[in-house]
């Protein structure tokens, strides 16, 4: 599992971001909130009836919702597979039947629905169907299951999509921020949204979350999923900030010792020419301007001994 897998997984794996994440489903499917309560996490591997292979979805939740239960099939991908729908689906359907058993036995209503989430942070754009509620294959009908899939661009989505869903909000926010100083920004507003909501214990996992983001090949795994205050993150983000700030800096007098070493090596080859040729032509003050420090110093030693202007840079 890569590092993005794992950050997600670790947000995902709470029940408060799951109930969002839900809440968002149903309004951009149905275009109304629902009431949903999220009940527990499912079994993450489903084997076929047939016993032939098996299927591993990323996450699975059970969820209630208008007084039936339902799974929710999470996928968390960073690449587009033209193929990806029809896995999905498969997955729903596996995840769907391990549920209904579960329920079947206690004497509860079947599930419903089984709705596909796929969590997308892609460079490229998604190009494949984005939802799904026609057009799905003949075999997926026969199952007496509603299957929905939908797709959560990362990288693309309005943010204002996510204006009632606060913490999903931060978990795009973070990632899309364009740097430290933003993200460090966004992580004291997390910080704060979770005090004011009695939400600290959902710091642990976003402070991974946004560690895994942010410092993914920097420091060794174990310590960035050992992080569990935002401040740490806060702290190492100041720190990529400092060296930033000192990297521009000693990049800014390096430069400007360039520029004063060109202005140098053009007086004293202006000077030797004038010296040693009378008025310098306006081709060679043209070359002058326009020479490099190591073409400048190279020009100075030759008009020490050339026998014409043209001569110092005939050879360049």
């Amino acid at each position: 599992m890569g590092p993005f897998d794992r950050a997600y997984k670790l947000l995902f794996s709470c029940i408060e971001v799951v109930l969002e994440l839900l809440q968002f489903f149903f309004l951009e499917v149905c275009g109304k909130v629902v009431s949903v309560r999220v009940l527990h996490r499912g079994g993450e591997a489903y084997v076929s009836q047939e016993g032939e292979r098996s299927r591993v979805a990323d996450l699975v939740w059970v969820f209630e919702v208008a007084g039936c239960r339902g799974a929710l099939v999470l996928e968390f991908a960073r690449t587009v597979e033209r193929l990806m729908v029809g896995r999905l689906m498969e997955y729903a359907v596996l995840a769907w039947r391990h549920v209904e058993r579960e329920l079947l036995g206690r004497r509860l209503r079947r599930v419903p629905v089984a709705p596909v989430v796929v969590i997308y942070n892609g460079e490229r754009p998604w190009t494949v169907r984005r939802s799904t509620v026609e057009g799905l294959p003949r075999w997926l009908h026969r199952v007496g299951v509603q299957l929905w899939y939908l797709v959560l661009d990362v990288r693309r989505i309005p943010l204002e999509r996510l204006s009632r869903f606060p913490l999903l909000s931060f978990m795009v926010r973070i990632e899309r921020a364009a740097d430290p100083v933003t993200a460090a920004r966004l992580l004291r507003e997390l910080g704060e949204y979770l005090r004011a909501r009695r939400l600290k214990h959902l710091e642990r996992p976003f402070a991974c979350f946004s560690a895994l983001v942010w410092f993914w090949g920097e420091f060794p795994m174990e310590e960035l999923l050992a992080m569990s205050t935002l401040h740490q993150v806060n702290t190492r983000l100041q720190r990529m900030m400092q060296r930033a700030r000192e990297e521009a800096r000693r990049e800014a007098l390096e430069e400007g010792e360039r520029r004063g070493e060109r202005r140098a090596l053009r007086s004293a080859l202006v000077a030797v020419l004038e010296a040693r040729f009378g008025a310098v032509p306006e081709w060679a003050r043209e070359r002058i301007d326009a020479g490099s420090v190591e073409q400048l110093d190279c020009w100075v030693r030759r008009a020490a001994t050339a026998i014409s202007v043209e001569a110092v840079f005939g050879d360049d």
